[in-house]
């Protein structure tokens, strides 16, 4: 099963010029794989649709599949959150990315991302698809 990142199904909801191919071949390339959404980037595509229903419908239509995180992915994105503060990171609270690797890294899936860098640097473990 491939998890798939906010910012890749944002480009296709919003068009977006520059990654809208991208995003929709690797979705259609992976399509077979199985493809979920964390419920934390399920939040993060929420403005993009009128209702929960309608977007859960969307993303059915579509073969994504909404997973939600584990005790132990929470207990990562902590850990990961921890490692960003040592690093002189400014957010206050935990990073929705934190939350999607750690969902990642805690079923051993692949995420299919454009946002390479919090990605490799606190879950360098984890198999990404990327540009």
């Amino acid at each position: 099963m491939i998890l798939v990142d906010t910012c890749v199904l944002l480009d296709l909801f919003t068009a977006d010029t520059q990654w809208l191919s991208w995003s929709k071949e690797q979705l259609e390339a992976h399509a077979s794989q199985g493809l979920a959404v964390s419920d934390i980037a399920f939040a993060e595509l929420s403005p993009v649709f009128p209702s929960a229903e309608q977007a859960l419908s969307v993303l059915g239509k579509m073969g994504i599949s909404l997973l939600r995180p584990s005790p132990q992915a929470l207990f990562l994105a902590g850990q990961a959150f921890i490692r960003y503060k040592q690093n002189r990171g400014t957010a206050k609270m935990i990073l929705p990315d934190f939350l999607i690797g750690a969902n990642a890294e805690a079923e051993h899936l692949t995420l299919l991302t454009r946002d390479l860098d919090r990605y490799q640097t606190y879950f360098p473990a984890i198999q990404l698809i990327h540009p």
